[in-house]
């Protein structure tokens, strides 16, 4: 564990990850296809971006290769950003390419090709430069391969191993058919070996009772002692190892002369020497070197080229076996050997050939051309890397190397005889085994396999680890991820402290017992007790596979689980010993072992020795007491000595009992290295003071998190490593953890989770984009009427029409079209949201402050917009009332600019008044409300924006009143105005916007109400209303006056003011006037007067109101007071008209 890009703040996302993937394969290849299939599925498990192109046609060479490993390596820009690296080592010179990467801090992760440089001493995983490594054993594919050509020479298919190199390759034992002679011998393979194949057996008496009762051919459980047909072969060799009993058939030997191998040309690859090497090897021990093994290899570019040379080749069929180093020419050589009639000579020519497909699958199983196909399990390969290097870049953790330094993806051996192989199974291998969703195969056309529902897959849990016990904490934490990263079912429960350790293993039975019973897919527990391996029995009874974790590594092995997933005790203390070799000199090493003596502790002590024997140094073994400090320093220094620093010693605490009194003794013999096992907040600050060299941790995190996708393939694919164990540790702690690394373990390490898509409903783009077009358009407008009004500032229309007003008139239109852009702005969720539970916290959202602030914006606007509007108009409007009504009764008034603003006052401060009280009281806030949830997760699929507030409804209650006082009140003044000339009065347009006003709102808010549920229908007709209602006042209170401008002339205006001036007319001709043209001369007289007299006060400044009125009322004075009606009478109607 030790990534400085792990960032737990507030969960690890994923997404961020990029990992590339180099392989040799090449596009063409079907093989290569699948398995990249796999790796691209892999990736979505983890939500990791993943990128892997592979070569084209005859693009791969191994220097072009290695270049691009390097490039990887070297990327700085943040656009070419790689995390992990995933390739294949086809050759030495990208192994140094691999190693140059490591180097340069970029993790390497490999599989498929490479077996040779990164397994062993000195190969790429001891000196670091890989962390995890997948393939095939190629030479055992070659050895198996040999053997199954050869089962009928050999009694039992002996490989006539010592038990040495058995044990080192982690070997057992199974049983294997002599067709001939019914025996049933011994074969020595890797865990699954045979398991798919029906011809390997793990008991004679299973060997016998299935595969000779199929075949109805009696069964001999020892092979008969005094036949002719069979030699027995010691069961020790001259050098004393043990070697694999098996029985030689003689005769016919002879007819075994020559064996064939065949590679496709160009094809630089060390896979293919090494299956050559293990295929030509056994052949050769396996008859005395009498048979002639031969190599060439086959252009496979054109099956034209490729069949002549292969007809050319074998056309005499002095060829027993062929082995195919690539499935790819399986089906044009089986035709060669058919053509030449081969098959059917008295020693027929066998085909059998690496790697497999669904037409590999027909050959053997269908028309049986060929004897067998060694599988390599190409989806494991494509899908482990992928996901152990996701894990490793987000959070630090790895799996542990095994002692051969790769986890075994084969080899396999199909056969003619296997019934494991379904029809389903071939054909959903063929198709890289998608998962639901994808419904497509690896050539992107719809896959035959259906896909796989892995939410149907319910995999089951049971261990020891009860709630009080924090190490488990780590576990289940880890299953919970696993299972949402594989999209499975999971069923794992912790059991609460019981009285007794019996009570709990008792009912840990019997859940396991309840989960397979139940159906589960899957099971993994941990073996702490003989109790619960009995009812796993049972559970293999019912054929589910079952791994152990953390207890019970040799009664997993023992019982034939699929895995076993924790730390391998004497493998830890083998790694412990090379590590503390590697970190410091000593002479002398000693093993603090318990004193009463515990398995686990032994194992430890037993690899520590192993390692430190193979060091060529002292080792010596300590048991002391886990609680007397006192005797625990007696009994060290008894055997080391009392005085001195012991420099030259080293130490390896074994149990975490031990390390506090051991951490003492270094204080008093400071020159005494040490190790221990285990971690805690003791052994990271032993390490930072230097008392420490490392601390090993058994990483329970991978211990939890492992079974899950292992168990999800076994039930899907079969596909499963080869080896037992799965090894969690060792890790090895050389340093405390920083703040951020520490946080993640504390939090196990929590993922972003790839929650359902929310539908937030925000309003589309292109619709805020039209909104902001209406704000433009009304800006423009307003801006060209004041533009307008300032350009013809001494034309008489626009001075009878009181600029003052009509610039604050467009000044509100703007305000209140301006609505449009709060209405604009939108926000998630108030609170920030736990990245996880997706819970709100008590944390603002960083555009909390924003978006309230849109949402109290609104009514602000639309009211002081609206107000300013027709509080401008009524203005005007009433200081032309108040000067008609002081000229009817020839007063004397001056209405001065404090009153006009008064009366715009009075309708501003009690819209403004509200509005505060709103903002201060209960102001608007953006809440976002969840309408519809996932029906599994429960996490929000859909959800709703807007700004509410407790009291909102009584406060814009109270602001449409006083905007309804104000439309009322202008109403009246118009009303009152309504026969001034258009030039000088907008009554007329005013009670029409008013009226026009209110069509908007009949219409729009009904379609508003409808719509609340849709946010763009919402915000368009909202946006449209608040776009006509200023654009509609606009053009109906500019529009009359530009076009009276352009129609009447100053000229004309002052022609007209000329003519109607009364008081440059001498009295007795308007006398006479009134006698010429009949009674009702008077009253147009003195209509022309009070015309004449608010013409020219429109026209006046506010100032020279008392002068004209003054100068006016003189000339009034001297009009008759009468006039005469249709009957010759008179009348007052006249003078009360003013």
């Amino acid at each position: 564990m030790a990534l400085d890009s792990v960032n737990c703040d507030p969960c690890i996302n994923r997404r961020a990850y990029v990992l590339k993937a180099i392989l040799h394969g090449t596009s063409d290849d079907a093989f290569w296809s699948k398995l990249s299939a796999s790796a691209r599925q892999s990736a979505l498990e983890m939500r990791i971006h993943l990128d892997l192109e592979l070569y084209p046609p005859g693009g791969f060479s191994d220097e072009g290769m290695a270049r691009d490993i390097r490039r990887a390596a070297d990327s700085k820009s943040e656009s070419d950003k790689i995390d992990g690296l995933i390739v294949t080592i086809p050759s030495p010179a990208v192994a140094e390419a691999v190693r140059y990467a490591a180097k340069r801090g970029m993790p390497v992760f490999g599989l498929n090709s490479g077996y040779d440089e990164v397994s062993g001493r000195g190969g790429l995983v001891e000196d670091g430069s890989i962390l995890f490594f997948t393939a095939m054993n190629e030479k055992m594919g070659g050895e198996m391969a040999a053997d199954y050509f050869l089962r009928d020479l050999l009694g039992g298919n002996s490989q006539n191993q010592s038990q040495e190199s058995i044990d080192s390759t982690m070997s057992d034992y199974y049983y294997y058919p002599d067709f001939l002679n019914g025996y049933c011998g011994y074969i020595s393979s890797r865990r699954g070996f045979g398991e798919l194949g029906v011809s390997f057996f793990e008991s004679k008496e299973e060997c016998c009772e299935i595969w000779f009762k199929s075949t109805e051919v009696a069964c001999l459980l020892d092979a008969p002692s005094n036949s002719t047909e069979y030699s027995k072969y010691n069961t020790t060799s001259e050098d004393g190892n043990a070697t694999i009993p098996f029985a030689r058939r003689q005769l016919g030997m002879e007819s075994y002369t020559h064996a064939l191998y065949i590679s496709p040309l160009g094809e630089k690859n060390s896979a293919y020497q090494q299956r050559f090497d293990g295929y030509r090897d056994r052949l050769l021990e396996s008859t005395n070197s009498s048979m002639h093994v031969e190599w060439f290899e086959l252009n496979i570019s054109t099956p034209e080229s490729m069949s002549l040379r292969l007809n050319n080749e074998l056309g005499d069929c002095k060829y027993q076996f062929i082995l195919l180093g690539s499935s790819r020419m399986a089906a044009a050589t089986v035709k060669a050997v058919r053509a030449a009639g081969c098959h059917n000579k008295d020693v027929p020519t066998k085909v059998g050939t690496f790697d497999t497909s669904e037409e590999i699958f027909d050959l053997v199983f269908a028309t049986r051309q060929l004897e067998f196909a060694v599988d390599q399990y190409n989806h494991m390969q494509g899908w482990a890397p992928v996901h152990f290097a996701a894990l490793y870049v987000t959070t630090g953790i790895v799996l542990s190397s095994p002692p051969e330094g790769l986890y075994l993806s084969g080899p396999v051996l199909y056969t003619q005889g296997d019934t494991s192989v379904t029809d389903t199974l071939r054909t959903c291998a063929d198709a890289a085994f998608p998962v639901c969703p994808n419904t497509l195969g690896p050539d992107g056309n719809p896959s035959k396999c259906p896909c796989s529902d892995r939410s149907k897959i319910v995999i089951g849990g049971v261990v020891h680890g009860i709630t009080s016990d924090t190490f488990w904490d780590a576990v289940f934490a880890a299953a919970a991820q696993g299972a949402d990263d594989m999209g499975v079912d999971l069923r794992f429960d912790r059991f609460e402290p019981q009285e007794s350790n019996e009570i709990l293993f008792r009912k840990m039975s019997a859940k396991i017992l309840s989960l397979c019973q139940g159906g589960v897919d899957g099971l993994f527990v941990s073996l702490s007790d003989p109790v619960i391996v009995d009812a796993v029995k049972i559970c293999q009874e019912l054929n589910v596979p079952v791994m152990s974790i953390n207890a019970g590594f040799a009664e997993s092995k023992e019982i034939g689980l699929i895995h076993h997933v924790g730390m391998v005790e004497s493998n830890a203390g083998y790694q412990a010993g090379f590590k503390m070799a590697e970190l410091a000199t000593f002479d002398k090493a000693i093993c603090l072992n318990y004193e009463s003596g515990i398995a686990v502790v032994q194992q430890r002590c037993d690899g520590f020795k192993e390692a430190i024997g193979e060091l060529g140094i002292e080792y010596g073994e300590v048991r002391v007491p886990d609680d007397n400090e006192a005797r625990f320093k007696n009994i060290v220094e008894t055997e080391i000595g009392a005085t001195g620093d012991w420099s030259g010693y080293a130490i390896l605490i074994a149990g975490s009992p031990l390390i506090p009194p051991s951490l003492d003794l270094k204080k008093v013999h400071a020159g005494v290295v040490m190790g221990s096992f285990d971690t805690n907040d003791l052994t990271n600050e032993a390490i930072d003071n230097g008392d420490l060299l490392f601390a090993i941790d058994q990483q329970p995190y991978l211990q939890g998190y492992i079974p899950l996708p292992i168990l999800t393939h076994a039930a899907k694919t079969k596909q499963l490593f080869l080896n037992h164990a799965i090894e969690s540790g060792t890790s090895f702690v050389t340093s405390s953890p920083n703040e951020k690394l520490a946080n993640c373990v504390a939090g196990s390490f929590p993922v972003c989770p790839e929650h359902p898509h929310e539908d937030y409903n925000y309003i589309s783009d292109a619709l805020i984009i039209l909104g902001y077009v209406f704000f433009a358009i009304q800006a423009l407008a307003s801006l060209f009427a004041i533009a307008w009004m300032i350009y013809n500032r001494k034309a008489t229309v626009v001075r009878a029409s009181q600029p003052e007003f009509l610039s604050l008139v467009a000044i509100g239109c703007v305000i209140f079209a301006a609505t449009i852009l709060p209405l604009s702005v939108q926000g998630r969720y108030r609170f920030e949201r736990n990245a996880i539970t997706l819970q709100e916290t008590e944390t603002l959202s960083e555009d909390t402050q924003l978006v309230d602030a849109a949402c109290m914006a609104v009514p602000w606007l639309i009211c002081i917009g609206f107000v300013l509007i027709y509080s401008a108009l009524i203005a005007k409007l009433r200081r032309i009332h108040t000067i008609m009504v002081s000229s009817l009764s020839l007063k004397r008034i001056q209405v001065t600019r404090e009153k006009v603003l008064t009366t715009i006052l009075g309708f501003l401060l009690p819209i403004i008044a509200v509005l505060t009280s709103w903002t201060l009281i209960s102001p608007l806030r953006w809440e976002r409300t969840v309408t519809k949830t996932d029906f599994v997760t429960g996490f929000p699929t859909e959800s709703f924006g807007r700004c509410t507030s407790e009291h909102s409804a009584a406060f814009a209650s109270t602001s449409a009143c006083v905007i309804a006082l104000c439309l009322a009140y202008a109403l009246v003044l118009s009303y009152k105005t309504r026969k001034m000339p258009v030039e000088f009065s907008e009554s007329t347009y005013i009670a029409a916007s008013v009226i026009y006003f209110f069509q908007l709102l009949a219409l729009g808010v009904p379609i508003m109400i409808i719509a609340r549920e849709n946010t763009n229908s919402y915000y368009v007709v909202f946006s449209l209303i608040l776009f006509l209602v200023s654009f509609g006042i606009t053009l109906l209170i500019f529009t009359p006056k530009i076009i009276a401008h352009r129609n009447r002339t100053s000229e004309e205006v002052l022609r007209s003011n000329r003519n109607s001036r009364i008081s440059m007319v001498p009295q007795p001709l308007l006398l006479e006037e009134s006698h010429g043209h009949g009674s009702s001369s008077v009253a147009q007289i003195r209509e022309r007067a009070r015309m004449s007299t608010i013409l020219r006060l429109d026209t006046a400044s506010v100032g020279d109101e008392e002068r004209i009125l003054e100068r006016d009322g003189s000339v009034r004075k001297n009009l008759p007071h009468t006039s005469t009606d249709q009957g010759g009478s008179t009348s007052r109607e006249d003078n009360d008209q003013w």
